[in-house]
């Protein structure tokens, strides 16, 4: 049968043939970070106005233009609103979302060992109108509550920032993040739910 997935989460996953530099792993191994018992992350919300990630900005543009024309499949402009780095080192990194983000892009430019995000929904897909538990023969977009992928060396995911996700990281990797956020017009001018944002 054929089958539309009305309500999809665009989750991108890709490969980024990237590889820090000497100067960019100096200064994320550098950075002041928030310790807290399980991550560090960057006191620092704002990396990419350093200019040695000036490539990384690029990379980071250029795939997201890529997710709104071709995955999203819509005209609008988007700019970074916060960049970030975090170092987790056999930890959880608690469940969160980024909120006053549209889109988050997050790359692991080093991960060792066994490390997994997380993206979790309040309930699955049909749960939504009828919030019974049911008993999945196999789990799948429909009947999950939460979704697992490994988050290899290289990977890089980009997602809306409103969803909850967390990870466990058996091992070691190395984060870069950003936030993006929606800028010039939303809808039509000759409409009520114009919006032109600067």
């Amino acid at each position: 049968m054929n089958v539309l997935n009305l309500r999809a989460i665009p989750i991108a996953i890709s490969k980024l043939d990237y590889s820090l530099n000497k100067k960019q792993k100096e200064f994320i191994m550098k950075q002041n970070y928030q310790e807290g018992k399980n991550v560090k992350v960057s006191k620092s919300n704002y990396i990419f106005n350093n200019k040695i990630f000036k490539n990384i900005k690029n990379l980071f543009d250029k795939k997201v233009d890529q997710y709104l024309k071709e995955v999203l499949q819509i005209k609008n402009e988007v700019y970074v609103t916060q960049s970030w780095t975090t170092i987790n080192d056999n930890t959880v990194h608690h469940s969160h979302s980024h909120k006053g983000a549209f889109l988050s892009i997050v790359f692991y430019p080093e991960s060792k060992g066994k490390n997994t995000i997380y993206f979790e929904l309040n309930k699955s897909s049909i749960q939504e109108a009828f919030d019974f538990s049911y008993n999945p023969i196999q789990y799948n977009i429909y009947n999950s509550e939460t979704w697992h992928l490994p988050t290899n060396e290289k990977d890089l995911f980009i997602f809306p920032g409103w969803i909850r996700h967390h990870s466990v990281n058996e091992g070691s990797k190395i984060m870069v993040g950003a936030n993006y956020f929606l800028k010039g017009n939303l809808g039509e001018k000759n409409r009520k739910d114009f919006l032109y944002l600067k």
